[in-house]
Parts: C-alpha cells; structure tokens; sequence
C-alpha cells in the first residue's frame, strides 16, 4: 500500500485527498486522521459509478377540464343549498 500526499480516494459519497502522512496514520482536507493499515478505500482509488436514471413517479393526471367540473357541481350544491334555506327562511317568517 502505497500512499502519497495529493492522492485522492472515495470514502462512502466523500472524495478524500491526502494532506499530511505519518508513521501510522495520515490526514485527509477533511481534517480527520485515518490509519494507514486499514485505507484500503484509499489506495483503489476513485472508481464513479455512472448513475442510474431516476424512474418518474407515475401518478393519474387529472382531465383539463377537472377543476372546471369541480368548481361547476360546487356552485351547483351551494346554489341548491341558498335555495333550500331562502324557502325555509320565507316559510319561518309567515309563522312570525
């Protein structure tokens, strides 16, 4: 195993380079130290794995028209719910 200052290695999703070495242990611009026995991460190098697509969601797209229909039966209901509560409002009121 051989490591020299400016090498680089991949450790998890973190590219590493070497800043300083020592007997045991060497330091990475991380600022962290690691043991020179077990950086077998950093003397294979970086291999980049191309990255796979990401797959779309698939979802049911609502029509065009959709909210148009919505808004449409809405109106429809409170138009028929107006209605209902003036009849009953006249009704009350002859009792008076």
């Amino acid at each position: 195993m051989r490591l020299e200052i400016g090498q680089t290695g991949k450790l998890g999703k973190e590219v590493l380079t070497v800043v300083s070495i020592s007997e045991m242990t060497f330091k990475c611009d991380n600022g962290k130290m690691y043991m020179i026995s077990g950086a077998k991460w950093m003397t294979e190098g970086i291999i980049t794995a191309s990255s796979k697509p990401k797959r779309a969601k698939k979802y049911n797209a609502a029509p065009a028209n959709y909210e148009n229909e919505i808004n449409q039966k809405c109106d429809v209901r409170e138009f028929e719910a107006m209605q209902i509560k003036s009849r009953n409002n006249q009704l009350g009121s002859s009792m008076r």
